[in-house]
């Protein structure tokens, strides 16, 4: 559409694949290279497979197993193996030398606060929005333990609004909060309640952005890496489906609103 961004803001998965468009400038060779990374041997050693829902007995079983080791270590892929994706995929690369500003969210386990990356080397801040709880260790950066921002920010409009913006196109990867099934065990509760609760504590920065794009991905797992042609199809076809509400967003008339609300409400 011609759109040239004034600044990017990820969480989590968006603070890997923003970082990547952040430092080239340029979305052409993103698919290639996440290709590239998740057959590479380093990732394919992190054995994320193994989270994959397949709807069987043995994946039951492994996600108990999983669920148990945590009550003995911090993370299920150790700090070495995951230094080495992120440092693989961002090199010595700084926030400084992205060709289009960027920022990634992640959460301060002592305090509860979001922390905000936008200084310093990619690879650490990216890590650290990507630490998903029990998958991947804490980030340990300038006295905090930093995990994945999604937690609390899983979309950071209002905090792209910080730079400078005036309108905020969202890309939203939850489902939907609607859910009919059964729940037949205490860690399977839990876990629909941690869903809720995150949905809750989100919800208004999906309301507060401009444009939101949500892709239907619902059937895809968040550990399922062989469908990345079907992802890429379902975001180009979100992106249609809101094409005039992006475009009506981008017109100076709607910008000026927003500028005059702005100043009469800062």
């Amino acid at each position: 559409m011609g759109i040239k961004f004034d600044a990017v803001v990820g969480t989590s998965i968006g603070a890997i694949i923003g970082g990547l468009f952040a430092l080239e400038g340029s979305a052409q060779n993103l698919k290639e290279k996440a290709k590239e990374i998740i057959t590479s041997k380093d990732f394919l050693s992190l054995g994320l497979n193994a989270f994959r829902k397949d709807g069987t007995i043995f994946h039951k079983l492994a996600e108990k197993f999983y669920m148990g080791k945590l009550l003995f270590k911090e993370a299920q892929i150790d700090v070495a193996k995951t230094e080495r994706i992120f440092r693989d995929l961002f090199k010595d690369a700084t926030f400084e030398q992205t060709k289009i500003p960027f920022a990634t969210v992640a959460l301060d386990l002592a305090t509860g606060d979001d922390f905000v990356f936008d200084h310093g080397p990619l690879m650490i801040g990216t890590w650290a929005s990507a630490a998903i709880p029990g998958i991947f260790p804490p980030v340990v950066y300038d006295e905090k333990i930093l995990i994945d921002g999604g937690v609390t920010t899983d979309l950071p409009v209002r905090i792209c609004r910080r730079y400078g913006v005036d309108v905020v196109i969202g890309v939203y990867l939850g489902g939907s909060i609607l859910r009919k099934e059964e729940y037949k065990t205490g860690f399977q509760i839990l876990k629909r309640s941690a869903e809720i609760l995150n949905y809750r504590v989100n919800e208004p920065n999906l309301i507060d952005a401009d444009v939101l794009i949500h892709p239907h991905l619902e059937q895809i797992h968040w550990a399922d890496f062989s469908r990345i042609d079907e992802c890429v199809e379902e975001g180009k076809h979100a992106v249609l489906r809101r094409q005039k509400e992006i475009r009506e967003a981008l017109s100076l008339r709607n910008r000026i609103k927003r500028l005059f609300r702005f100043l009469k409400h800062p």
